[in-house]
């Protein structure tokens, strides 16, 4: 098993709150007003300092140079444009964790008429920000892809750019760990999305945790049967449904939140000149994914 991050007491965590504050308050280009709970989530997660800097950097920095994946009305649970792209597929955390304290991503369902691969990525991107304000002493995500339902024509209206643009704030921005991605009920046209649009873009060791199947059975060597929901066998948890509609209850309850923090934008133009622009790293590959 992975080393994970060593615990931090309440006065350490407290003494690096400070100090974030005080860096903060030296960053001409960065807003001030971040929320406690926000810095001490990436504290928390991140295994340095220097690193909780770069990554609250890049968190701004991409709100300036990606607005059309932070801002209103994108980002909007209520937007009727947002709703109806909800109706692709349930997304959802389930309610339990497991043993190693990974939090489990799940995506169930696949209405291909419905689909909108910039949509569908905001969505992911939202629930995973509220997800490390949820849990910040999670030591991981899992993501699980119940594909069942789906078909080739999917392939026509998967984004490339989207998909990268995405994967690079998740490493850039978010100090979440992704620990393995699981796609479940796969047919050829989803191996080929995983094959030539997705492990490109990742390091040797991301692409060993991708794992492939026809059947649901795998499961079991990757999460406790328990924690699945009902309509899997040996699952004790709320339905897929259930689980999509209470976590678009959590971003409807967070909308404010999203409102507030989608006008925390790096101002470049005050970028002091020793302070390297986290975006230089969204202009290559991101074959650095995080997989701490």
């Amino acid at each position: 098993m992975e080393q994970e991050n060593t615990p931090k007491s309440e006065t350490e965590i407290a003494e690096d709150l400070q100090r974030i504050r005080e860096w903060l308050q030296k960053q001409p280009h960065l807003p001030k007003d971040f929320d406690d709970d926000f810095i001490i989530s990436y504290i928390k997660q991140c295994k340095s300092l220097e690193k909780v800097k770069k990554k609250i950097d890049a968190f701004c920095t991409a709100r300036t140079n990606m607005p059309k994946y932070f801002q209103f009305p994108h980002t909007d649970i209520l937007d009727p444009a947002f709703r109806k792209a909800c109706k692709f597929t349930n997304m959802f955390f389930l309610p339990e964790a497991t043993p190693e304290n990974y939090r489990v991503f799940f995506t169930k369902g696949c209405n291909v008429e419905e689909y909108d691969c910039h949509q569908a990525a905001v969505r992911i991107m939202m629930m995973m920000e509220v997800s490390l304000m949820k849990w910040p002493d999670m030591n991981g995500i899992i993501i699980i892809m119940d594909v069942a339902g789906g078909d080739s024509s999917i392939i026509s209206k998967f984004d490339v750019s989207t998909t990268y643009k995405a994967g690079v704030y998740l490493e850039s921005s978010s100090p979440l760990k992704m620990k393995n991605l699981i796609m479940i009920n796969s047919t050829s046209s989803n191996d080929f999305i995983i094959n030539n649009i997705i492990k490109p873009f990742l390091k040797n060791k991301m692409t060993s945790r991708i794992m492939s199947s026809t059947s649901d059975k795998i499961l079991k060597d990757y999460v406790p049967i328990s924690i699945l929901p009902k309509e899997y066998e040996g699952g004790t948890a709320p339905s897929s449904q259930e689980l999509n509609d209470e976590w678009l209850q959590i971003l409807e309850q967070k909308r404010d939140w999203f409102a507030k923090y989608s006008k925390f934008c790096s101002d470049e133009n005050k970028r002091p000149a020793d302070s390297k622009n986290p975006e230089n790293m969204m202009n290559g590959s991101f074959k650095y994914l995080s997989i701490d």
